[in-house]
């Protein structure tokens, strides 16, 4: 049974994460003011917010996930915390489009060591009946994060387009100020996770995976290629819409950034993780009856339930139903998220986890994070002078995604009707 230390290591861990994603979402409520200080396209907005950020993050996943695997997860972890806040401060010091991209592609490329390093980190701490509750908690950070931007960001930009604060880095502008401000926190957090103690690694153990890793990987290349497939499609589908949603209730229903992160932000922060938790709850609850496919079960349900939802934006027409729709498709499309990362970590050997997380966050992160976000922004663009044109650009793109999800997690579930074979659970240690 896990120990009160370990679940402080995972709330430590959520923090982090919760930390990373407010980070990252502050452009999306920052995206107009960005746009008119600088005169863009959508198609350029969409570069920032996509592959400038998503790319170098999916990227990055993979080398950091060799350094924690090979070094220290403790010290990655702390090195790109460092490294993403400074480069969100350097946004909000950015003077032209280059310098601004240059700053978003630190962004992307600090924070994509934490999620591999934490996951191997977690999975040492718990046994593979109670996985899905701690990743669900670490996963449920995101959503939070993402909440807690909007709602942050919103409530900075309000207060410094208001004057307030008109002393603090006079030479800024509001939406410059608003990301020195929450870059701060990075600096407590990278002195807390100092304090995390790591499970040991034998060398020689290390040494016998590392000549069969390969062979490891080829043995359950099919459940790895169907899985990545079909959670990239869902993390599309939670990308687009945070990337781009607050800028739909801008544009088309007349509110101010304030007003979308108190909205939307607080709509994200109260149902999205109960979306994670439901997922989690399940998945545990099959394991411990004896159910074989407990874990892609759940995986499967998200699509089912977020595809019909999907299909009703482009004929809702206010606000209010705008943001309950929007609602129910964050909270079904959070449903899997922290189901897959400890599927992930339960079919994978303990030396190669934080690389095939790696892996996944990669194969997640270039379709979410780096395609989704510019091909919005160039449909839209496409649809310039067209009502609801950046609407219909998110639906057409996120019900490509989602079909997608839906057809390789159903291939998913009907392959692993059957026990999946575990790779080195860990044990347990203390913090």
């Amino acid at each position: 049974m896990a120990k009160l230390k370990d679940w402080a290591v995972v709330f430590l861990l959520t923090g982090a994460v919760i930390l990373s994603f407010v980070d990252r979402y502050a452009f999306a409520v920052l995206l107009d003011p960005i746009k008119h200080t600088m005169h863009l396209s959508d198609g350029q907005i969409g570069l920032l917010n996509g592959i400038a950020f998503g790319l170098f993050y999916a990227c990055m996943g993979l080398p950091l996930g060799w350094l924690a695997d090979k070094w220290s997860r403790k010290g990655t972890i702390m090195a790109c915390i460092a490294a993403w806040s400074a480069a969100t401060a350097c946004c909000g010091l950015a003077r032209n489009y280059t310098q601004l991209l240059a700053a978003r592609i630190g962004v992307g490329a600090g924070e994509a060591g934490l999620v591999p390093s934490a996951y191997a980190i977690m999975h040492d701490r718990f046994d593979k009946a109670s996985l899905a509750k701690p990743f669900s908690v670490f996963t449920l950070g995101g959503h939070v994060g993402a909440g807690a931007s909007l709602l942050i960001t919103g409530f900075l930009f309000g207060f410094f387009s208001r004057d307030g604060g008109a002393g603090f880095m006079s030479g800024l502008l509001a939406w410059q100020k608003t990301f020195v401000v929450i870059a701060l926190p990075g600096i407590i957090f990278v002195l807390l996770v100092a304090f995390i103690r790591e499970a040991p690694r034998t060398a020689a153990a290390d040494t016998r995976v590392e000549k069969g890793f390969f062979r490891l990987v080829k043995a359950q290349i099919g459940t790895y290629t169907l899985l990545y497939a079909g959670m990239a499609g869902m993390l599309c589908c939670t990308m687009g819409l945070l990337s781009w949603m607050p800028a739909v209730f801008i544009r088309e229903f007349g509110f101010t950034p304030g007003e979308v992160g108190a909205s939307y932000g607080a709509i994200v922060l109260i149902v999205a993780p109960f979306g994670v938790f439901a997922g989690g709850f399940v998945a545990d609850a099959l394991q411990k009856r004896g159910y074989e496919a407990a874990h892609p079960v759940v995986l499967l349900s998200g699509p089912v339930l977020t595809f019909p939802l999907i299909c009703l934006l482009p004929f809702v027409g206010a606000a209010t139903p705008m943001l309950v729709l929007v609602g129910a498709l964050h909270f079904c499309v959070a449903i899997p998220q922290g189901v897959a990362a400890a599927y992930i970590q339960i079919i994978t050997a303990q030396p190669i986890r934080s690389r095939m997380s790696a892996v996944y966050v990669m194969v997640g992160n270039v379709t979410g994070l780096g395609l989704v976000p510019v091909s919005i922004g160039y449909l839209s663009d496409l649809y310039a002078g067209t009502e609801g044109g950046l609407r219909m650009a998110i639906f057409y793109v996120l019900a490509t995604s989602l079909a997608t999800a839906l057809v390789t997690l159903g291939m998913l579930f009907v392959r692993q009707r059957k026990p999946v074979p575990a790779g080195n659970s860990g044990g347990a240690v203390s913090a």
